[in-house]
């Protein structure tokens, strides 16, 4: 008798249509990630772009390179200190990783909601359905800038310690210092930036 062998069936998720278990998980991420960018509209992705990637990098590029050199004031700068208020590795980028979220919201949901009232954007159905998605995009942009923050700590903040911890235990001089705080917030704000913006578009349909 004749074996038959069916093809691995697609199940829907939250984020889109993915392969069942026999795919890895990697590609089901790539093909779920996929189907989200698809569901942004090309104007609102050439938007996102132009204001939430470049202009945001501009901007933390400045704000950063300012921060950090006033912070590290031309000192070697430790990898972890007692003090939480004295600049260090450690604390700095776990601060980061949830202030820069909760400022970026709130600097860029003004923004975008200016564009939606003047009809250069129009909103948009929620490009990813998980519950994270959902309770993250709170409708107060207060609200909202803390729980981005919340989860991109969550997410981030055990590699940044361990990165810390092994990479950084001798510390950093000053000039250093600055350079790794200004790519790490840009690089940052080039994936929060866009979140926030999209968390406006579909502020209304995500209720």
């Amino acid at each position: 008798m004749t074996e038959v062998h069916h093809p691995p069936r697609a199940a829907a998720t939250g984020f889109g249509t993915t392969l069942d278990g026999r795919v890895g998980t990697a590609q089901n991420a790539g093909v779920a990630m996929g189907g989200a960018i698809e569901r942004v509209p090309a104007t609102h992705r050439q938007w996102l772009l132009v204001n939430s990637v470049l202009i945001t990098a501009f901007v933390n590029i400045a704000t950063n390179t300012a921060l950090a050199a006033l912070g590290a004031r031309g000192h070697h700068v430790a990898w972890w200190t007692r003090n939480p208020f004295t600049t260090n590795l450690l604390y700095n980028t776990l601060g980061t990783l949830f202030f820069l979220p909760l400022l970026t919201v709130m600097a860029v949901t003004p923004g975008v909601a200016k564009e939606l009232t003047a009809g250069v954007l129009t909103r948009i159905q929620p490009p990813f359905g998980s519950r994270l998605w959902a309770w993250a995009c709170a409708p107060s942009s207060l609200v909202r800038g803390v729980r981005f923050g919340l989860v991109t700590l969550a997410i981030l903040g055990p590699f940044d310690v361990v990165g810390v911890v092994m990479l950084g235990r001798h510390g950093a001089a000053a000039s250093h210092f600055v350079m790794f705080q200004v790519l790490f917030a840009v690089l940052l704000g080039a994936i929060v930036a866009p979140l926030a913006a999209l968390a406006e578009m579909c502020s209304s349909s995500a209720a």
